[in-house]
């Protein structure tokens, strides 16, 4: 008999408290690691359902950092599944595993190859923080910006249609500033995000398929692959 190899144990986290968006990311992420991980999930135990500001944002941060004593017995790699990254240095510094944060992730694979980039999302109130966060990867030179969608973030992410149309609208007007790679911003928008990938010619970064890729990288479980959309 062979001998049996242990996958690793990775955790993703979703620093908001929705719970359907946390399985909902989770098949996600198992379906792009296509059974290299052995995956779970573990939901913020208190802040918003939705992120939408800063105030959320800062909750969360603290929700997920919360959550590193669970992490410390339970997990060889962590995915923080909120774009703007929300409790991730925090892990660094309590653990001593791979985390990779959504944005982080998708941020970089949407630069990648040094074109002009940037990305579509629903949160105006969080733009501030992606612009950091750019600056921070050292990816500025390139960016071309965040595009918004123009409807009520809310009002959005209960119509599946209305959001997809929105991301669409936006990525196209992210063409129309010479843009030609955009981070779809948010886990809870990636369906919508692969929904929409055969309706642009815009390349459209999955954030949850960017997080899973990196991690399989950083764990040493595969090569460095695209994940377009």
């Amino acid at each position: 008999m062979g001998v049996k190899t242990r996958r690793s144990r990775v955790v993703l986290v979703n620093p908001n408290t929705d719970t359907g968006a946390t399985a909902r990311m989770l098949a996600s992420a198992r379906a792009r690691a296509d059974g290299r991980l052995a995956l779970k999930a573990l939901t913020a135990a208190h802040g918003a359902a939705l992120i939408i500001n800063g105030a959320a944002l800062a909750v969360a941060a603290e929700a997920v950092a919360a959550l590193a004593p669970r992490l410390r017995q339970a997990a060889d790699g962590v995915i923080v599944a909120g774009f703007a990254d929300p409790g991730v240095d925090c892990l660094r510094t309590l653990l001593d595993i791979p985390i990779v944060g959504f944005g982080e992730a998708a941020l970089e694979e949407a630069a990648h190859g040094y074109r002009r980039f940037g990305v579509i999302t629903t949160t105006p109130d969080l733009v501030a923080s992606i612009d950091a966060k750019v600056a921070t990867l050292g990816l500025a030179e390139h960016y071309g910006g965040v595009i918004l969608t123009q409807e009520d973030p809310v009002q959005m992410m209960n119509s599946r249609a209305l959001l997809e149309e929105q991301l669409l609208q936006a990525a196209e007007r992210a063409a129309d500033l010479g843009i030609v790679a955009v981070a779809v911003g948010g886990g809870p928008l990636a369906e919508a995000g692969r929904a929409i990938a055969g309706r642009t010619t815009m390349t459209l970064i999955d954030p949850i398929g960017a997080a899973v890729d990196r991690m399989l990288l950083e764990l040493g479980a595969t090569d460095r692959g695209s994940v377009g959309l």
